[in-house]
């Protein structure tokens, strides 16, 4: 019976790896990095003034969810996707993300949908084959990108960013012969 137990379990593992292989993430290694309240103004000039939060980051991280309460968007032509953040590691910027121009990927609120106050919410993989080593610094930078004198500020209440982790590659490959041992001594 006590084999048996040991079978099961190895399988999960190789289960929930191969599940890491195709991009996702283990949410029990998940970090979750409070922002609080932040509030990004317009420039109509083109030169917003950013709100950065910096971080020194865990080890092996293939991506993050932004979520947050936008406020001040309601009815007054600007969008909560008007938002843009540029994710850097290191000083280089690695991902970017919503804004009104310059993006090179989409909010999962990105556009009309995003028109109220509300509770906003979007995952993103950065790294999937090449997670980001532990000890990096990290600087998450928000900016109001439509640069129109239209433009209202957009605040942002219990923010946060959840940065997505995967087991680290020496944990996978220990997985991987604890399953070899398993499977060997129920033969």
């Amino acid at each position: 019976m006590k084999i048996r137990h040991l079978t099961a379990a190895a399988a999960l593992g190789f289960a929930s790896t191969a599940a890491l292989a195709d991009g996702t993430f283990d949410p029990s290694l998940d970090v979750v990095i409070d922002l609080g309240s932040f509030t990004v103004v317009a420039d109509a000039g083109g030169n917003p003034t950013p709100v950065n939060f910096t971080v020194t980051g865990p080890s092996d991280v293939i991506g993050f969810t932004f979520a947050g309460d936008a406020v001040g968007v309601g009815g007054t032509g600007t969008w909560a996707s008007d938002t843009r953040l540029s994710v850097l590691v290191d000083g280089s910027e690695v991902f970017n993300v919503g804004g009104l121009v310059g993006r090179d990927n989409d909010w999962s609120f990105q556009g009309s949908v995003s028109t109220d106050d509300g509770f906003y919410s979007s995952t993103h993989i950065i790294a999937k084959d090449n997670p980001v080593a532990g000890g990096a610094e990290w600087t998450f930078s928000f900016f109001h990108n439509w640069n129109s004198t239209a433009a209202t500020p957009i605040t942002w209440e219990n923010a946060s960013i959840t940065v997505h982790r995967v087991p680290a590659p020496g944990a996978m490959a220990l997985l991987g012969l604890g399953g070899l041992a398993a499977g060997r001594r129920r033969r």
